[in-house]
């Protein structure tokens, strides 16, 4: 054998070679051998590096779990236009550029980065089991690994590290400090005069000579059907003449509901439940006892006839067919509802837990269990917990030499304090109870993923229209249909939620035959799965077909066309009569206009009670003392505004000691220096952020990235668009 293999080796390593080369072919294939389609899709490019759709794909869960965690600083990676493939590009990119600069943070920086991080601690410390949590309910089920989260945290170390670069030279200086504080801190009076567009609507005139030539004109403004596709590329005008002259689209479907298996609800004596609080008579719980062949013994609480407080007492004598219990006395529970009249010398919690006793438990005789008559032998294996007001003592495994000890509470001694609010028993059945039923509860959230995902396959695979009934009846389903209706004016169905009548008109009814992707309900849970039967796209209106829809879109803008007409007029009248040394109140009330006044307010604080409080700063900003405003939209109506007075901001806290307690109509005084600290803090991240966006942008034209054009964008959301 080993003279052949010596004789053909040449051959051999020819086809050991051959079929490494097939291997890597067909496991490195860029195409879905399933699908046909390919994976390896150039999506962005960074550089002289590409990477692939699937890889942009997995960016995206990343980034839905980055949010879930808590880690904000991804925003600044979405930018310029919150894109996942921006995403993808900007992560490349900052990875290349900060290795270029010496930024690589060591494995160290990233375990006490995660270990620092709020999501992974409890009580500001950290919490494995928190960790652990994230990794099997966040990162797993979205196919991403530990390794995954160790990277993201690196970013943000990288990410962190840049900012202090670049804002070490982007301080906001004391002069901006200060004028800022001032801008928005000194007190403001102002008037303010309204224009009300319903008061101007009554004053229209309308005709059918009118009407027709504002129908005219809307139709020259109607874009043509290809171009009403892209909303967001139309003008405002353009919008106005669809939606005064083209019908609703209609959309008729029929659909199927898979209801999701309802979660499983605590079991009698569950530890996420609220136990029995004792004092209320005696409880008893159970735990498994070994030497009875696993069938659970009790641990009672039981009510005690006699005051005094009587210490626990423990009997464990399984050989001799009595029932292993643990006795502990009844207590109070501060605040409980219990009203039974508390007996005779019984301990208050307190000082059943030891948190103000001072006098120690009576010990057994001896000191040790030997006075109790306990049989030990061979009750090693027993385990049990028993939590009394927050005080938890293990049942620990009995030595062998027959002596029985609690950990850190010898007997005879006090046990440590430990207060909790309730009472509770950890119940071991109560527990395993709890754990088959999630498991259970998986297990059918599995078979019920598998069935919504097994009947909308089938679906798309069919091109008979029927089929959907037919598949119902197989997965005993009911089938239930719309008939035509428009988005503004759904069935009355209990299942037709608006959300899912928005998703209806968001998908494109010429895809796999109008059958949509199942979309998941929230209220209540579970999955559609909808076949569009028809979809009738808007229409253009006849002139007859139009009229109560010109008609009132005529009104509202011929009523705004006046209204500004009059606040324009308005303003060039006060604004003489001002530089005239008139008041703003005098000289409004000349012109038969009323000005209100606005309570004193500052940037910082918006004037109470104004329900256009947002235009009405924005006007204010622009607005010096002493004139008038341009004219400022108010939603439908319009405003002007004039500043009367501005009274600077302190600059230094009143020493005023004698002044009132603080309240809502007494707010504590301002502290220039503390307020003057936070805007520069506030200054210099904004400074930051946006050096970093403009190095990122430098950078990104620099290196050279670009997309693919075929890729439409992945627009990510931080609370997602579920429902």
């Amino acid at each position: 054998m080993l003279e052949f293999l010596r004789k053909h080796q040449h051959g051999i390593m020819i086809v050991v070679a051959f079929v490494v080369i097939i291997a890597f072919v067909w496991f490195f294939n860029p195409y879905d051998a399933r699908s046909g389609n390919l994976n390896a899709t150039s999506a962005v490019t960074v550089g002289n590096k590409s990477v692939s759709l699937k890889e942009v794909q997995r960016q995206q869960r990343i980034l839905a779990a980055a949010n879930t965690l808590g880690f904000s600083f991804t925003m600044q990676l979405l930018q310029p236009t919150f894109d996942v493939l921006d995403f993808t590009q900007n992560r490349q990119l900052m990875r290349q550029e900060a290795r270029k600069l010496g930024i690589e943070p060591t494995e160290d920086d990233v375990l006490a980065a995660i270990g620092a991080h709020p999501s992974f601690q409890t009580s500001g410390k950290f919490d494995q089991s928190r960790y652990d949590d994230a990794i099997a309910n966040t990162l797993q089920p979205a196919g991403l690994q530990p390794g995954d989260l160790r990277s993201l945290v690196a970013d943000k170390l990288i990410l962190e590290k840049l900012d202090e670069l670049l804002g070490s030279n982007s301080s906001a200086p004391s002069s901006l400090v200060n004028v800022q504080y001032q801008a928005t801190n000194e007190k403001i009076s102002a008037s303010v005069i309204d224009f009300k567009l319903a008061d101007f609507e009554s004053k229209v005139e309308i005709n059918d000579e009118a009407l027709k030539a504002y129908y005219d004109e809307l139709q020259s403004m109607l874009p043509s059907e290809d171009k009403r596709v892209i909303v967001s590329e139309l003008s405002e005008e353009q919008k106005a003449s669809m939606e005064v002259l083209l019908s609703e689209e209609t959309r008729d479907v029929e659909f199927v509901f898979f209801e999701q298996p309802a979660a499983p609800t605590l079991p009698p004596g569950d530890p996420g439940a609220l136990p029995p609080i004792p004092g209320a008579g005696g409880q008893s719980f159970q735990i498994p006892n070994p030497n009875s062949g696993g069938v659970p013994q009790t641990i009672e609480i039981p009510s005690p006839s006699t005051g005094g407080g009587a210490p626990p007492t423990i009997n464990l004598n399984p050989d001799a067919g009595n029932t292993p219990t643990i006795e502990i006395p009844q207590i109070e529970i501060p605040g409980a509802t219990d009203t039974e009249a508390e007996p005779p010398g019984q301990a208050p919690l307190e000082e059943a837990t030891g948190e103000l006793s001072s006098e120690p438990l009576p010990a057994p005789p001896n000191g040790d269990l030997n006075g109790l008559d306990v049989d030990l032998t061979p009750a090693d294996e027993l385990q049990g917990d028993v939590n009394v007001g927050g005080l938890t003592t293990e049942i620990p495994a009995v030595p062998e030499e027959g002596s029985l000890s609690l950990p850190g509470n010898p007997l005879g001694t006090q046990p440590e304090p430990m207060l909790g609010d309730v009472p509770s028993i950890t119940s071991t059945d109560a527990m395993a109870s709890a754990t088959n039923a999630a498991e259970e509860h998986e297990q059918k959230m599995r078979a019920y993923e598998k069935l919504v995902d097994d009947f909308y396959n089938k679906l798309i695979d069919t091109e008979n229209p029927s089929e959907l009934e037919a598949l119902a009846d197989e997965a005993k389903l009911t089938v239930e249909k719309s008939g035509s209706f428009t988005q503004n004016d759904p069935p009355a169905s209990p299942r037709m939620v608006p959300e899912l009548i928005t998703a209806i008109f968001k998908a494109q009814a010429e895809n796999d035959g109008g059958v949509m992707v199942p979309v998941e309900g929230q209220n209540p849970p579970g999955f559609y799965v909808i076949k569009i039967l028809n979809a009738q796209e808007p229409q253009e209106l006849s002139f007859a077909d139009a009229n109560d829809a010109l008609k009132k879109a005529y009104t509202k803008k011929r009523a705004a066309e006046m209204m500004n007409d009059a606040a324009e007029a308005a303003r060039e009248k006060l604004t003489v009569a001002l530089a005239n040394g008139t008041s703003f109140g005098d000289a409004a009330k000349a012109n038969g206009l009323e000005a209100r006044k606005v309570d004193e307010f500052t940037l910082n604080k918006r004037p109470t009670g104004e329900a256009n409080a947002t235009q009405l700063l924005e006007a204010v900003r622009t607005t010096t003392t002493g004139s008038v405003s341009e004219v400022t939209e108010a939603l439908d109506d319009v405003m002007l505004v004039s500043v009367t007075q501005r009274v600077a901001a302190p600059e230094t806290k009143p020493t005023d000691t004698n002044s009132t307690t603080p309240s809502p109509g007494n707010p504590p005084a301002v502290d220039p220096e503390a307020e003057k600290t936070k805007l520069a803090e506030r200054l210099d991240q904004q400074s930051q952020r946006s050096a970093f966006g403009l190095w990122l942008a430098n950078r990104r034209e620099a290196v050279g990235v670009s997309r693919n054009a075929g890729i439409a964008p992945i627009i990510y959301f931080p609370y997602g668009n579920r429902f």
